[in-house]
């Protein structure tokens, strides 16, 4: 059995958008963060910006591999070694899927080493049974799972806004508020010059929720001439046509009283009125609080990914 991995090329990307997409059917995409089937168009970015590999068995492509980057370190984005579902697989069971397995991890370690890289990262879908087992075979340790939930709309939502609180969308001037909520309430918040920018596109929007008075106010957090001050955000948008994507934040202080589901329904509810027929969002696995939260707005569980890191 001979085992060749090897930069793409442009002549393979209508090779690459097969592979991916009998390995995924649609839905949310990490690596390419787009919700939907992906395109050459989306393969010609990535291999803009990530590395691309092509996995061959005796000449014949099964798989791929795409490495990028997060915050300087190197990960393994997609490992796909298989032909995907409605096409045999050119190895026969036992053997030769071990071998191909250990060819793929001595190139992964190989290439991370080159790169001064002493973790080896690895991200796989909870369906890609290649990437799972080569975790499982070399003995990489579980970290955390990004989980993608997902629902439908149909029709418009109640929103009932607790007493004492009031909703209104946010303007530019808004932005420190958000960035500094986003900080304190996401794992990954948003830097004031991406807020900034997603404030000013029209299929972007965000609302901002208020309290009035003073008594609970969060340290740090000076009250306008109203008495009113920031404990809430949402960040909803449109996206890869008509899929919609939102991000909810409250301040822990304020939470527990149906700020943060009414702010979920007036994003639904934008989505909505845009003839956006699902909608997504992503949330840690390790962030129960975001789990229960997105299914009390309705969503279910439609991918998970999961990471994985071994000491080179």
């Amino acid at each position: 059995m001979k085992v060749n991995l090897r930069k793409a090329t442009a002549q393979d990307i209508p090779v690459l958008v097969d592979i991916y997409e009998r390995a995924y059917l649609g839905g949310y995409s990490a690596c390419f963060d787009k919700y939907g089937a992906v395109t050459p168009q989306d393969f010609w970015w990535v291999q803009s910006e990530k590395e691309v590999y092509l996995l061959e068995v005796n000449r014949r492509p099964i798989g791929l591999v795409i490495i990028g980057k997060d915050e300087g370190r190197l990960v393994v984005e997609e490992l796909i070694g298989e032909a995907g579902s409605g096409r045999p697989s050119p190895l026969r069971a036992g053997g030769e899927a071990e071998t191909l397995i250990h060819r793929v991890y001595t190139f992964l370690s190989r290439k991370f080493q080159e790169e001064r890289q002493d973790l080896l990262l690895l991200r796989a879908a909870e369906s890609n049974s290649f990437a799972l087992s080569l975790a499982h075979r070399f003995a990489f340790t579980f970290s955390n799972a990004l989980v993608v939930m997902s629902r439908n709309l149909s029709g418009k939502i109640p929103v009932e806004i607790p007493e004492g609180y009031n909703i209104r969308q946010a303007g530019l001037e808004d932005v420190t508020h958000i960035a500094r909520m986003s900080q304190e309430c996401l794992e990954d918040p948003f830097k004031p010059e991406d807020i900034r920018k997603f404030l000013t596109r029209p299929s972007h929007r965000g609302f901002l929720a208020v309290h009035v008075g003073e008594a609970s106010a969060p340290k740090g957090f000076l009250a306008g001439s109203t008495g009113e001050y920031p404990v809430g955000f949402l960040l909803v948008q449109v996206r890869d046509g008509q899929v919609g994507e939102m991000v909810v934040g409250v301040r822990e202080y304020h939470r527990g009283k149906g700020l943060g589901k009414a702010l979920g329904n007036l994003g639904l509810n934008f989505l909505s009125r845009r003839h956006v027929s699902r909608v997504f969002t992503t949330h840690w696995a390790l962030n129960p609080l975001a789990e229960r939260f997105t299914r009390r707005l309705g969503f279910t569980p439609e991918r998970v990914y999961m990471y994985f890191e071994k000491q080179l």
